[in-house]
């Protein structure tokens, strides 16, 4: 019985480092340049989104796109 009662002190310890790392919230300025690493371009507009990301405008080739990045994010084009 004693190796089964020193398992169950060990396993409150073990579970204390599963937990994920906090994650900081996204500047526009890591979204814009995000955004300009991933696509290129110039960077002409970022807004905040609706759902807690960002939506950057990105000139290139002469075509604006809209790039949303974030929670929940999906790219399209403009």
């Amino acid at each position: 019985m004693k190796p089964i009662l020193a398992s169950l002190l060990l396993l409150p310890a073990l579970t204390v480092g599963a937990a994920p790392a906090p994650t900081h919230p996204l500047t526009p300025q890591e979204a814009a340049a995000q955004a300009q690493r991933s696509y290129g371009g110039k960077v002409l507009d970022i807004r905040q989104s609706r759902n807690g990301g960002y939506r950057v405008k990105i000139l290139k080739d002469g075509r604006v796109r809209v790039i949303e990045i974030g929670a929940r994010a999906r790219g399209r084009d403009d």
